[in-house]
């Protein structure tokens, strides 16, 4: 074999290889970039968003793109404890604002998206401290309910949640819901792996 037809071998080889990946990325990865973990997420109120070390600041209009990952899929509500009570301004920045919405389990309402690889996840959902009557909040994972109706208390502590959950065809969605005549509050996300899928 002549040395021009070897190099024109390994190229072809490696173009092939090239491709080859590119149909893998594509078919493993439906939903985008795969989000790196552990993710740490302030949901945060466009006015009040400077956020902890270490956590990524998301505002209530940040819907999901396929580049970042992970995203609501509609734009949602915030408030900031600072503009119902002066007293509350001893709430860290974590736990002060939160992102909320008023849908019932029976309504469809928004759902948030992050794009995983294969695996069992730790996913911690921290409440805000709510200001102004009694809150509640559900969690439906994947589209299978993940948590009941819990209450957060006003003038109580921030709550927090924590659910092992699987990546379905690339991807975990979380789709809080509440009860008739209040809403839901999240405050903060975490996202930890904690192992192989089963």
């Amino acid at each position: 074999m002549s040395k021009r037809l070897a190099i024109r071998l390994l190229l072809a080889l490696a173009a092939l290889a090239l491709l080859a990946v590119a149909g893998y990325r594509w078919l493993g990865a439906p939903g985008g970039a795969q989000v790196p973990v552990p993710l740490r997420l302030d949901m945060s109120h466009p006015r009040f968003n400077e956020s902890p070390p270490g956590y990524t600041t998301l505002l209530p209009s940040d819907t999901y793109t396929a580049s970042r990952g992970f995203g609501w899929s509609q734009g949602v509500g915030a408030f900031d404890a600072n503009t119902w009570r002066d007293d509350r301004l001893d709430l860290d920045s974590l736990h002060r604002d939160a992102h909320l919405g008023l849908n019932t389990e029976e309504e469809r309402g928004p759902s948030f998206r992050i794009d995983l690889p294969p695996g069992r996840y730790r996913l911690k959902v921290v409440t805000g401290a709510a200001v102004h009557g009694v809150h509640a909040i559900g969690l439906r994972v994947n589209g299978k309910k993940a948590l009941d109706l819990q209450e957060i208390v006003p003038d109580g502590e921030p709550r927090e949640f924590v659910l092992e959950v699987e990546p379905v065809d690339g991807k975990i969605e979380i789709a809080p819901f509440t009860e008739d005549g209040t809403e839901w509050l999240i405050s903060a996300l975490e996202l930890v792996r904690v192992g192989a899928p089963h």
